[in-house]
C-alpha cells in the first residue's frame, strides 16, 4: 500500500524504471530483450552517452553481463546505470500519449 508521502517517490521510480528500460529496448536491436555485445558497442556510447574507445567497452560490456551468458539483461543493465549513476532520460514521444 502506498501512503500519500511516498506517492510522489513511486512516481519518480516507476518514470526512472521506464526511461531505463527505453534505453535498454534502443540498444536491443534484434528485440529478443538482451543486449550482445555487438549492439551494445553500436549503441553504448549514443544512448549511454558513455563515450568509451572499442576495447573500454568491451570491457564494460563484461562487467555488465554478470550471469556468464555473453548477453545483457535488463535487470544486468538497469544495476549498472545504478552503480554508474548514469543520467538517463528519454524525451517524451507525443505518440505516447493517447487521451482519446
Amino acid at each position: 500500500l502506498v501512503v500519500k508521502k511516498e506517492f510522489k517517490r513511486l512516481l519518480y521510480c516507476l518514470d526512472w524504471c521506464n526511461d531505463v528500460f527505453k534505453a535498454f529496448e534502443e540498444m536491443d536491436t534484434e528485440g529478443d530483450r538482451r543486449v550482445s555485445l555487438e549492439e551494445f558497442e553500436k549503441g553504448a556510447n549514443e544512448v549511454l552517452g558513455l563515450n568509451l574507445g572499442a576495447d573500454d567497452l568491451k570491457e564494460a560490456f563484461e562487467s555488465i553481463g554478470t550471469n556468464g551468458g555473453g548477453q545483457i539483461l535488463f535487470g544486468e543493465f538497469a544495476n549498472y546505470v545504478v552503480k554508474k549513476k548514469l543520467d538517463i532520460v528519454t524525451p517524451p514521444d507525443v505518440a505516447d500519449f493517447h487521451f482519446d
